[in-house]
């Protein structure tokens, strides 16, 4: 009797040691890998965030960043592809035979053009000295500390050639107000007085500017933000780029970030791409 309970008691230490052994392995796996993952590093990441790529898994579900749906991480970006260093951060996909993108229309470029600009912007008053500009973020950008301007009022008054009112820009960092804009403040000179809720337009001196920019046809809106199709040398491999762009002008976009001067992009017909690389995503 004490040989079968001493015999009993060996097996269940036997198996609780098992046990403790299991736990421990699964309990350092779950470090391993979420060490890895801190590192932006997931062995089974099969799924990649669209607009987060260090963002991984090993099966579907939605990006804890943004919400957007993973897709199918493709590793290899296929014959021809590597416009840039860090193509593979986005989502691969290839056209059909048939669908290669092969007229010069088709394809565009990063490129730097010269625009003139003529700063001007829709404006409004906040209280009797300050006031609100909101300019693309690319505009602002080129514009100086305390720059001079002129606020024009919507409704001048009996006079509707005033020359408006001189301001000057308050030295301070733009403030964010979309994607693609950001709020400047100004303060009006001299004697000068403005009325609450005031609108109007602001006005700098007119600039000759460089700015890199593509065919606004190339630019994928979406509610994450705009991208670009990256295209490879075979003319049918193409890769999400996500884009910061400013002002549009005469058919063009200016790039802020995102895309480098003679990167190769598919210019028309974005929308029947878009659909392909869904369609690609959601392929087993």
């Amino acid at each position: 009797m004490s040989r079968i309970s001493l015999s009993s008691v060996a097996i269940v230490a036997a198996r609780v040691l098992l046990l403790g052994l299991a736990g421990g392995a699964v309990v350092a796996g779950f470090v391993i890998a979420k060490r890895e993952r801190a590192h932006g590093v997931d062995p089974g990441g099969a799924y990649i965030c669209p607009m987060h790529p260090e963002v991984r898994s090993a099966g579907p579900g939605d990006c804890p960043v943004c919400g957007m749906a993973l897709e199918v991480r493709q590793v290899e970006p296929g014959p021809g592809a590597g416009n840039s260093a860090g193509d593979a951060n986005g989502f691969t996909f290839q056209l059909p035979q048939t669908a290669a993108i092969a007229t010069f229309d088709d394809v565009g470029y990063g490129k730097m053009f010269q625009l003139v600009r003529e700063m001007r912007a829709p404006a409004w008053a906040e209280t009797p000295e300050i006031g609100h500009a909101l300019f693309y973020k690319d505009e602002a950008a080129v514009l100086e500390p305390t720059e001079e301007a002129v606020f024009f009022p919507s409704i001048q008054g009996s006079d509707p050639l005033s020359p408006g009112i001189m301001v000057r820009r308050i030295d301070e960092p733009p403030i964010a107000w979309d994607r693609a804009t950001a709020l400047l403040r100004f303060r009006v000179s001299a004697k000068a007085q403005l009325f609450p809720g005031q609108t109007g337009s602001l006005k700098f001196k007119t600039r000759v500017q460089d700015t890199l920019a593509v065919r606004s046809a190339a630019i994928v809106q979406s509610p994450t933000g705009p991208y670009v199709f990256l295209l490879a040398k075979d003319n049918r491999t193409l890769t999400k780029r996500p884009v910061e762009i400013g002002s549009v002008r005469a058919g063009h976009a200016a790039v802020i970030s995102g895309l480098a001067v003679g990167e190769r992009i598919a210019a028309l017909n974005t929308f029947f791409l878009e659909a392909e690389r869904r369609f690609a995503g959601a392929a087993p």
